[in-house]
């Protein structure tokens, strides 16, 4: 495609109990990376960081159909770890003008620790930003034809304290969700095949669609309910039920579905219902936003109830700091 990629490692430093490492690469013609396709990444090149290789993926065209117009970027572990381990990342653009001086942060996105194992050995943001913002004058990144991504990787011993400071976000894996699937059933062509009486609301879904994407469903539509036509569902409201379709149909949220506390609270507890894994790291990054001395008690009841280990871990660093997350 005619692009070129420049890369240096900046940096390598411990600073016990974690282990640092930036490494920094510049995407020339960028303007040519665009139209490669949705879930076509580029690569950088290797760099290591506590004797663990890392590369960084660029998805110019997003990473999945549905996230197509805006860039995405992960941190990707090359080589699988004989145990797993805990990783902080931060995203960060650069200046690539010499004259406004080497390394000036334009831009950046900070993940909170995330565990890099076989399952999940690929972490980072579908929406890195918006492509408008990235080529935009105002910003600034985008100079002749090229941008500069510095990605900075923390590997975290295991006596460590994570700290969940600033601008942090609790890292949301990657869609699964096959596209050409995902792209048939936007056209809406094909004819639902099951109901959900909810609270007396009736909500019509494809089996097929809501079994992919979460075992709960799987075991309940195609095990032992599986010729029942209308399925009674309790201990969620028609809203949260809603919302829940919509994340499996759409694979983001419904606007102002984690608006406030109470309706975050009880999406998250819809989604680890549900089996939905990443619905549920979705709804505990909104709700490190609502911390503060009057809720984190009760989020940090509602995190211990459901196993949400990020969130345990913002809920703690918000007790021992005082700071907002």
């Amino acid at each position: 495609m005619g692009s070129g990629i420049h890369e240096t490692t900046r940096s390598v430093h411990s600073d016990a109990p974690r282990v640092s490492g930036t490494h920094e690469f510049t995407i020339r013609n960028y303007s040519r990376t665009k139209g490669i396709g949705i879930g076509k990444p580029i690569y950088s090149g290797n760099f290591t960081v506590d004797d663990h290789e890392w590369n960084i993926e660029f998805y110019p065209d997003g990473c999945s159909f549905f996230d197509w117009r805006d860039p995405a970027l992960f941190a990707r572990l090359v080589r699988m770890p004989v145990t797993p381990l805990q990783a902080a990342v931060k995203f960060q653009l650069i200046d690539p003008r010499p004259r406004n001086g080497a390394g000036k942060v334009l831009y950046g996105v900070n993940l909170a620790v995330a565990t890099f194992d076989y399952n999940a050995y690929c972490w980072g943001l579908r929406r890195f930003i918006s492509r408008k913002r990235l080529e935009g004058a105002d910003l600034g990144a985008l100079h002749d034809d090229s941008i500069t991504v510095r990605c900075t990787v923390s590997v975290l011993k295991p006596e460590a304290r994570v700290a969940l400071l600033g601008n942090v976000e609790v890292p949301v894996p990657p869609s699964c969700f096959a596209e050409n699937a995902a792209r048939f059933l936007a056209t809406g062509r094909a004819p639902f095949d099951v109901k959900f009486n909810v609270g007396g609301v009736v909500l019509e879904a494809h089996r097929l669609v809501l079994a992919s994407q979460s075992p709960w469903f799987d075991s309940l539509l195609y095990g032992h309910w599986g010729d029942t036509r209308v399925v009674e569902i309790g201990g969620t409201s028609p809203e949260v039920f809603k919302a829940v379709l919509h994340y499996i149909y759409n694979d983001q949220l419904p606007d102002g579905a984690t608006a406030d506390e109470e309706a975050t609270r009880q999406l998250f507890v819809a989604a680890d219902m549900y089996l939905l894994e990443r619905l549920k790291k979705m709804c505990a990054s909104r709700l490190c936003r609502f911390l503060q001395d009057g809720t984190v008690e009760s989020i940090m009841q509602l995190a211990e109830a459901h196993s949400c280990i990020e969130l345990q871990q913002a809920c703690k660093s918000y007790m021992a700091t005082g700071l907002p997350v």
